[in-house]
């Protein structure tokens, strides 16, 4: 991040995130708030930040490529919510656009905007199953109630994974797999309910599961697809546990 950033990041205001709204949306209008060489921020975006383990989209804007979208900025947020316990997150961030040239974009000027929706469309898929994943390994090996404990996740266009300091058995990876897929196979509405007053918080919901997640998603199981699942044993506390579709 270069110097124009650091020196004012505290008067930028947030970006509207308006993947948050509708997932779908693949165009939008916006006016540049900041621009250094390279880097732009916008008032709103539709480019997903990579955050939560998804990667960052990619696309055009004003037909200059974008090639990396990051968050800066904001506050962290500690939300209590009786029905789902909820990790500290960082709220009120502005979204800084990584292009592959410098830009002559002027401050207050409108630009247009256009993400890579293939590449998006499979990172909607690939987030959804991962849930599928995450809620079927917690129902299958739950330690102390709560399952196993994740270190991390990383879900792109290829695939998605999670990383556990605790094991996962490889015996258990073929029950994990049907479990996962008999959820998808019930092709149940997907939705996105917004935490009040929080831009960067949503919970994923089908029938009576609730996750908490900021990224973007399908509207319905039927668009998934089946997945298949293996482990790797990283070491003596990381296992990674992955997915990918069957029809790749």
């Amino acid at each position: 991040m270069s110097g124009t950033f650091l020196n004012t990041a505290a008067a930028i205001p947030a970006t509207r995130k308006l993947f948050h709204a509708d997932s779908y949306c693949t165009e939008a209008t916006a006016r540049v708030i900041l621009v250094d060489n390279e880097l732009v921020v916008t008032d709103r975006s539709v480019f997903y930040a990579e955050s939560g383990g998804q990667v960052a989209d990619k696309g055009m804007i004003d037909g200059i490529p974008v090639v990396d979208v990051q968050k800066q900025g904001g506050r962290t947020a500690r939300i209590a919510n009786p029905k789902v316990a909820v990790p500290a997150i960082s709220v009120d961030t502005f979204i800084v656009h990584r292009l592959d040239r410098p830009a002559s974009f002027a401050v207050g000027q409108e630009v247009a905007m256009k993400i890579d929706w293939d590449l998006r469309y499979l990172h909607m898929r690939y987030h959804s199953a991962a849930h599928f994943l995450y809620h079927a390994v917690r129902a299958l090996l739950p330690c102390d109630g709560e399952g196993p404990t994740t270190r991390g996740c990383y879900i792109h266009a290829e695939g998605a994974r999670f990383d556990y300091f605790d094991p996962v058995p490889a015996e258990a990876i073929g029950e994990i797999e049907d479990f996962a897929n008999e959820m998808i196979r019930r092709g149940h509405a997907i939705r996105m309910e917004a935490e009040p007053d929080v831009d960067d918080l949503l919970y994923w919901m089908y029938d009576d599961v609730i996750i908490p997640c900021g990224g973007t998603h399908v509207r319905s199981a039927q668009e998934v697809g089946e997945i298949s699942v293996r482990r790797r044993a990283k070491g003596k506390n990381n296992t990674r546990v992955y997915c990918s579709f069957k029809e790749q």
